[in-house]
């Protein structure tokens, strides 16, 4: 039972062991190797694990939290290294991100704050002190006026996101302006609130409507911004939509602003999106922007895409005469 506190939500719900679980259980590693602690060991003790099942599996996580660091770039590495420990611990294992993602993210966070050639500091056992729980000091302050009196707080209703994805879902065009008008307030009000809580697909679908303007003006800078917050999550759309946005209404394109279109578009074609799989397909095939062609594997993203409903690929697939 020891594995336990590494173990993903839903295999400890008794579902099936699959790669997502994987990706969780990387991320709990990657907790203990940075804060050298076994996950949940104060909160929950070898007596006690069906209660660490119960708070795991509503959603319990281990505290990331970082002693002060030294200097911007310390903070910029902590930062980022809790950004890519959380994402691989989604409560929906669909939001994690595959291996390869993680892998990318590392190598970014490597190659931008390590000096190319610098050897590893070593520190001696338990010295290593990310959480800054080791330097602590115990102030002696006045906390007296530190409580909670009895006045009433008025806290606002968050609409969960799933109902607001509903709301926008069942908008149609026939619809009057005014039916229109209140049903994208209330999702757009529904897709803020949840994306200001961290969810990564509320935050892909408030840079939708930001994009398109729906309900406030538009503010594609902003879409832009949030379709890389929800892409770098693994929302598929957001990294279809942030892929398209970095070459959108360019003149021209540099070769960085390329290949970081061709990663996201390539991130979203792993998570089975056919438009991302047909544009992929395409731009072997094609070599575009000055890709290397590729005729097998540009057929081989556009036989992906077919399988998954895309009418462009099957009608090239058609037009190239290939079964």
């Amino acid at each position: 039972m020891k594995v336990l506190r590494w173990m993903a939500p839903e295999k400890m719900d008794g579902k099936k062991y699959d790669t997502k679980c994987e990706i969780f259980s990387f991320g709990m590693t990657l907790w203990e190797l940075a804060f050298e602690k076994y996950p949940y060991d104060k909160k929950f003790d070898k007596t006690h694990l069906e209660d660490l099942k119960k708070y795991v599996t509503k959603g319990g996580r281990e505290k990331i939290g970082f002693g002060k660091a030294k200097d911007q770039n310390e903070s910029a590495i902590q930062q980022k290294l809790k950004e890519i420990i959380e994402s691989t611990w989604h409560q929906d294992p669909d939001q994690r991100p595959n291996l390869g993602e993680l892998l990318i993210k590392i190598e970014e966070l490597s190659e931008k704050h390590v000096e190319p050639d610098a050897l590893p500091k070593i520190y001696p056992d338990k010295q290593l002190d990310l959480d800054g729980s080791r330097c602590s000091v115990d102030v002696e302050d006045d906390f007296e006026n530190f409580t909670l009196d009895n006045s009433d707080i008025n806290i606002k209703t968050i609409m969960p996101f799933e109902e607001g994805l509903k709301i926008h879902q069942q908008i149609r065009k026939n619809e009057t302006n005014e039916a229109i008008k209140e049903k994208r307030r209330l999702a757009w009000e529904c897709f803020s609130d949840n994306a200001e809580m961290g969810n990564s697909q509320a935050k892909y679908w408030k840079g939708y409507y930001l994009w398109e303007g729906y309900h406030i003006g538009k503010n594609r800078e902003e879409a832009i911004r949030l379709f890389k917050e929800a892409a770098d999550d693994g929302v598929s759309g957001a990294q279809l939509r942030y892929a398209f946005a970095i070459i959108s209404k360019k003149e021209k394109v540099t070769p960085a602003e390329i290949k970081e279109f061709i990663t996201y578009l390539t991130m979203a074609a792993d998570k089975g999106n056919h438009v991302a799989l047909y544009n992929l397909g395409d731009l072997y095939l094609n070599g575009k922007f000055h890709v290397e062609k590729n005729r097998e594997l540009g057929i081989d993203k556009l036989k992906l895409a077919a399988a998954f409903g895309n009418d462009a690929a099957k009608k090239l697939l058609d037009k190239l005469d290939v079964q």
